[in-house]
């Protein structure tokens, strides 16, 4: 398992050397008393930015084994589902894929999962994944424009993560398994595309398969080259999304340089796959 799927350091600091490492990114969470006279211990964190790294190939299995987490909770799952659709009634509890566990050697990415529901998922989320043996594992569409730039969605109120920004993707759900068993996550990362864009695969041409690791979440990211410019394929997305019945996007933004990665509505793994992949 990949030291980049570490999303914090932690260190108690020495009582006079907390505004050092601030200054490299640490925040101050509390103090102890320290054991000499004369001040107290900060104790200290610092986020760190999720790794990108290239896959090679992909082998990942569903497993008949049930979730823990959901069997556990299933009830306090239950509430928080109903009081979730109370602020939003376009929640569905349908079915998905968690990742219960992988490897990542040598650019080949090994994982199985588990199916549950999606209120077990929304509650393992909200809660701040609580069970760190399960990760969300998902696929992203990284659209490339001829002119440069990555173009990714804007989230619509209605939908799960409303108003956040990252590519063109989703949960994986049991219609990505094939006969054999196995999750066909580049199939996934097809279907949510046309769902969301109503681009298809005869129309891109895929370049590199990337995976980023951010913390419980897991995007297996196909970078596609569009042949489209920015703008032309950017108001092609959004005429599609306002005619679908989903409208699960309410924008696209067109990231052309690191200044705009600045959105704090980027997600973490969406602004290291687009500074992985930006010049």
């Amino acid at each position: 398992m990949p030291a980049a799927n570490r999303t914090r350091l932690y260190l108690e600091s020495d009582s006079h050397a907390g505004p050092f490492y601030e200054q490299r990114g640490f925040r101050r969470l509390t103090t102890r008393p320290s054991e000499m006279p004369g001040g107290e211990i900060p104790l200290m964190e610092k986020v760190l930015a999720p790794g990108v790294h290239e896959v090679a190939s992909l082998d990942i299995s569903l497993s008949p084994e049930t979730w823990g987490f959901e069997t556990a909770h299933e009830a306090a799952i239950g509430t928080h589902f109903e009081e979730a659709r109370k602020c939003n009634p376009y929640l569905w509890n349908g079915r998905t894929l968690k990742l219960m566990g992988y490897r990542f050697e040598n650019g080949v990415f090994k994982g199985t999962c588990s199916e549950s529901t999606f209120a077990a998922h929304l509650a393992w989320r909200d809660w701040g994944a609580p069970d760190a043996s399960a990760y969300n594992l998902f696929g992203s569409a990284i659209l490339k424009s001829s002119d440069g730039a990555l173009l990714y969605g804007v989230m619509s109120d209605h939908t799960a993560t409303a108003g956040m920004i990252y590519p063109p993707g989703g949960n994986l759900d049991p219609t990505d398994l094939t006969p054999e068993g196995k999750v066909d996550m580049i199939g996934a990362i097809y279907r949510e595309l046309e769902e969301e864009t109503g681009l298809t695969k005869d129309e891109l041409r895929a370049d590199r398969l990337l995976v980023a690791f951010d913390g419980p979440r897991i995007a297996i990211a196909q970078v596609f080259d569009t042949g489209r410019n920015a703008a032309e394929l950017r108001e092609n997305i959004i005429r599609f999304s306002a005619n679908s019945e989903e409208q699960e996007l309410a924008d696209v933004r067109i990231i052309r340089s690191r200044e705009d990665l600045k959105d704090p509505a980027i997600v973490p793994f969406a602004r290291a796959i687009a500074d992985e992949l930006l010049p």
